[in-house]
């Protein structure tokens, strides 16, 4: 473990693409922990050691981990459908939905339809408690399919939710459980 360079690594927060960040390092040769950068532009006030920062859409790749973790321990089957593992999460008017389709985005599914970009809306709804049930019926409730499964492509938060509430169902454990495993799991 190279110190100086972890170190250099972060510096030079906050810049053009980031205000700061934490940086946390365990490994066979130790730990090192540093911090770079403002936790608060407005006020210029450093980022603690013990900073947390909201990490949006990148937990995407922590819960594609996780699924494909599952899929190699034989939990989770790719081609599988959501309805196989949890019926009744999906209306029962949708198609059968897979695993695959949920991790590449083709699942069809429409997205939770809120202004996300307005914000009155997030003033108004900033202490609802938003349990991934209370999103299903949000995205789901009176809304079809955004296209058939498998035959286009969508980018969209809903089908990561819909796979966190299956990986809990197999595992029998919350969804940060088995995130918190596939990021400590030894590389091998």
């Amino acid at each position: 473990m190279d110190p100086a360079a972890l170190r250099a690594s972060i510096a030079g927060l906050p810049d053009g693409e980031a205000s700061g960040a934490v940086l946390r390092v365990r490994g066979s040769d130790g730990r090192w922990q540093g911090t770079s950068g403002v936790a608060d532009v407005r006020t210029g006030r450093p980022v603690p050691q013990n900073g947390r920062f909201r990490i949006g859409s990148m937990t995407k790749t922590f819960t594609a981990t996780a699924a494909l973790q599952l899929v190699a321990r034989g939990k989770l089957h790719l081609d599988r459908t959501v309805q196989s593992y949890v019926p009744g999460v999906l209306p029962a008017e949708y198609p059968p939905v897979t695993i695959r389709q949920l991790l590449d985005y083709t699942s069809g599914l429409p997205g939770i339809d809120i202004d996300h970009k307005d914000p009155a809306w997030f003033l108004a709804h900033r202490f609802d408690t938003w349990t991934p049930r209370r999103l299903l019926d949000l995205a789901f409730t009176g809304r079809p399919m955004e296209f058939a499964p498998g035959t286009a492509q969508h980018n969209g938060n809903i089908s990561y939710l819909v796979l966190g509430v299956v990986m809990e169902k197999v595992t029998g454990r919350p969804y940060g459980d088995a995130i918190r495993t596939a990021s400590s799991a030894r590389c091998t």
